[in-house]
């Protein structure tokens, strides 16, 4: 089943409290198991008094996956410029403020998810680079398409909207202007594994948004780099 049950949930953030040292994420695995555990005995028809309301889901918080990428740090900023209560996550470069997520991770996305309680997730943790896809198209698939899906079953079974940052290399270029019905075309491992993405989002929720964007430029962006150099 692609459904995770309540009790692998309770064993791993238990397990995770017990591996980490440092003790940095023992804190944010504990509400998540206590979550877990609520959820987990109330379906078993016990009460308690007052209820744990503190950890319902937040209809107007936001999960921003690879909240540490250009587009990420920029919504991030945005979001909290608003007034918005965002939570962000990176990968493998620690970011202040931040939660470390592998979206590779299924039990992991559940984890984080569920404690959060998000009302909308954008997914922009991706390999975004063409080249490092064509390289290594395993990883790559792994993760724009794998990780997709982990991102969109935790949005499907803990009631969030979903924002998917596909690209416009799920088109070949032969055209130009592309319209949103326009046949897909992808001519490379990164236009494959967004289109794939796209699929699997479509297939699994009914009312998520799939944002085609092109090339994004930022203070932090590769191509403004170059052209500096």
């Amino acid at each position: 089943s692609e459904r995770l049950t309540l009790i692998d949930f309770e064993t791993d953030s238990i397990n995770r409290m017990s591996q980490d040292a440092s003790g940095m994420h023992s804190l944010a695995y504990y509400v998540i198991g206590t979550q877990l555990l609520y959820d987990s005995l109330t379906a078993q028809g016990m009460r308690f008094d007052g209820g744990i309301a503190a950890f319902k889901r937040d209809p107007s918080g936001i999960l921003v996956t690879g909240a540490s990428g250009l587009l990420g740090r920029a919504l991030m900023s945005r979001l909290n410029e608003r007034g918005y209560s965002a939570v962000g996550t990176y990968n493998r470069v620690p970011v202040t403020g931040q939660v470390q997520l592998d979206i590779t991770d299924r039990q992991a996305v559940y984890c984080l998810v569920g404690g959060v309680r998000p009302g909308v997730i954008i997914h922009t943790s991706a390999w975004s680079s063409p080249e490092r896809c064509e390289d290594r198209p395993v990883q790559a698939y792994r993760v724009n398409v794998e990780g997709t899906r982990n991102v969109a079953l935790a949005a499907r079974d803990f009631g969030a909207k979903m924002v998917f940052l596909s690209s416009n290399y799920v088109f070949d270029g032969s055209k130009g202007a592309y319209a949103e019905d326009d046949m897909p075309s992808p001519v490379n491992v990164y236009g494959r594994t967004k289109l794939v993405g796209e699929d699997i989002v479509r297939g699994l929720l009914e009312d998520a948004l799939i944002v085609r964007s092109a090339m994004l430029l930022g203070l932090h962006a590769r191509f403004v780099a170059a052209l500096v150099d």
